[in-house]
């Protein structure tokens, strides 16, 4: 009876958990012909293949970004693999899909380890690099420092040698120095010598009455001695007996800038003066010649000569008298005062 039942059923009333099956199984076979589709097709390839790349280049990435860093590269990696296990785990897929991702996954973490050893040597060799760089640069250091201290002491040495050459080169100065001094007071000395000697040539032949001859000597030792007042003044007194009044109280007056307490010029203006009848003129450097030299018995003969011109007789008598009194000897007052007193001149 059942079987017939079973037999009159309706072909297309069949047992819902008979159809699920069927369909599972016809599921199954469905994806196992587009797995097998996909393979066969070249555009999934080529999918596939970016979806590697595509990994690759991130890990490619993520150990550029992270090379600088061990340990975080490490970590990045560490994290990729705990990645691709957990993918395995999760993702439903074929057999042969699944081995050949193992089999990728294992090869990865051979490079990815192979990376991890390079980046590590490299480290290491960076290290070595770092040491060898720190070693040279405290050998240069020590190096410089040596050298610094050379220098410094060089410096010294030059600095301490400089000085003593500064040293020497002031007292070679010096000794130039004091003999181009020596040489300069030697050479004045000479041409005072030679003045000198111009200056009594000039006097014998002044007082021989060859007055031309005498300038030309007493202006030669003008010129190697200009600053002597005797010279200025033996040249006014030439100039005075050539009768050029002018050139001698030019030359008498630069004696008196020279020496202005010269007695001897005083009275040889005042005889110029008396000689060109400028009595009042003449007594007033008389007098002057009296108060620089009061012992200066010829300014007393002169003053009494020019006030013996002024008529002033007893003053005249009063000099002529103190002349005799500080030279006896001087014959021109002697004779003035006894020709007063025989009344040959008047008083």
């Amino acid at each position: 009876m059942e079987e017939n039942v079973q037999n009159t059923q309706n072909p297309d009333t069949q047992n819902p958990v008979e159809d699920k099956n069927d369909e599972s199984e016809n599921k199954v076979e469905s994806e196992k012909d587009q797995v097998k589709s996909t393979s066969d097709n070249p555009v999934a390839k080529e999918n596939d293949n970016k979806f590697y790349h595509d990994i690759l280049n991130e890990l490619k990435k993520i150990v550029e970004e992270n090379q600088e860093s061990k340990e975080n590269i490490t970590n990045n990696l560490n994290e990729t693999i705990l990645r691709f296990d957990a993918i395995n785990e999760t993702i439903s897929i074929l057999p042969e899909f699944k081995e050949m991702l193992k089999v990728f996954s294992e090869n990865l973490k051979e490079d990815l380890s192979q990376i991890l050893s390079k980046t590590e040597n490299i480290s290491g060799g960076f290290e070595k690099i770092m040491e060898s760089i720190t070693m040279d640069l405290e050998e240069n250091k020590k190096m410089l420092n040596s050298m610094d201290q050379k220098s410094q002491t060089l410096i010294n040495f030059l600095e301490n040698f400089s000085a003593k050459m500064e040293n020497i080169s002031e007292n070679i100065l010096k000794v130039v120095q004091f003999e181009d001094e020596i040489n300069k007071k030697r050479e004045k000395e000479f041409s005072l010598m030679q003045a000198k000697i111009y200056n009594e040539r000039g006097l014998i032949l002044f007082y021989r009455g060859i007055f031309s001859s005498a300038l030309n000597y007493f202006l030669k030792a003008l010129e190697l001695d200009t600053s002597s007042p005797e010279i200025y003044n033996n040249v006014a007194q030439t100039y005075q007996k050539l009768g050029n009044a002018q050139k001698a109280e030019e030359f008498f007056k630069k004696a008196l800038e020279i020496f202005p307490d010269f007695a001897e010029v005083y009275n040889n203006l005042g005889m110029m003066y008396l000689s060109n009848n400028n009595f009042e003129i003449a007594t007033e450097n008389f007098k002057k010649a009296i108060e620089l030299n009061p012992d200066f018995s010829e300014a007393y003969l002169s003053l009494g000569n020019a006030y013996y011109s002024l008529k002033k007789y007893d003053d005249a008598i009063k000099n002529w008298s103190k002349a005799l009194e500080i030279n006896p000897y001087l014959q021109e007052a002697k004779e003035k005062l006894k020709l007063l007193k025989e009344g040959e001149i008047n008083g």
